[in-house]
């Protein structure tokens, strides 16, 4: 993708301006299902690059190549009148496909191969107000 913004400075205007680059992989697999419950595992990889440009001129320390790859465990309860479903991921970068170290690296400040661990739940219950069809949605997340 590609985007420009244009900034207004004290004496002239800059246009920032960049491209970005994702190409990711998933294969999951449902390891459990019944009438009311469904389990999956999956596992993928990404690649991420990234470039930001001021007036046509490059940022480089804005450069940017990551790849990395990811766990996920996927759970899915089904009630009655309500669905419940959370999962857990890890995801974890690398230094596949020549990615490269932040500059940041140097200095202490970033690490591109840090791992990550998501996780997420949400809960519908739809319900109705005269003829009138709702959903309730409570959704939770949290990343460490």
């Amino acid at each position: 993708s590609n985007y420009l913004q244009t900034v207004a400075g004290s004496s002239e205007t800059y246009q920032y301006s960049g491209k970005s680059e994702l190409i990711n992989a998933d294969l999951s697999r449902v390891i459990y299902r019944d009438a009311h419950r469904k389990t999956a595992i999956g596992f993928g990889g990404w690649y991420r690059e990234s470039q930001n440009y001021i007036n046509d001129v490059e940022v480089e320390v804005q450069r940017r190549k990551t790849a990395g790859w990811k766990a996920t465990l996927d759970h899915t309860e089904y009630f009655s009148n309500a669905t419940l479903s959370g999962n857990v991921t890890y995801k974890r970068g690398t230094g596949w496909l020549n990615a490269m170290r932040a500059p940041e690296e140097d200095f202490g400040e970033a690490y591109t191969h840090v791992g990550i661990l998501q996780a997420n739940a949400s809960l519908q219950v739809p319900f109705k107000v005269g003829q009138q069809n709702l959903q309730y949605l409570a959704e939770w997340r949290t990343q460490h």
